[in-house]
């Protein structure tokens, strides 16, 4: 099982690293999900697909002024 770490996040895999497993990426102090349009979503869930990788993650990016 291939745990990739994303950049400036966690991966915390309480559900184990098996097939369907999930687990949650959290962003670091100061990170937020990318393409977020909110500061305060902080973590994503993750699965373990059947190609025996972790599904994509949206990663994390500074927090920031929004942009319209």
């Amino acid at each position: 099982m291939d745990r990739e770490q994303p950049t400036h996040a966690n991966v915390n895999y309480t559900y184990g690293t098996l097939y369907e497993a999930k687990a949650t990426s959290t962003c670091e102090e100061g990170y937020r999900i990318k393409g977020r349009n909110t500061n305060d979503n902080i973590s994503e869930e993750i699965r373990c697909l059947d190609t025996g990788r972790w599904s994509k993650t949206f990663g994390c990016e500074r927090k920031g002024a929004f942009i319209c």
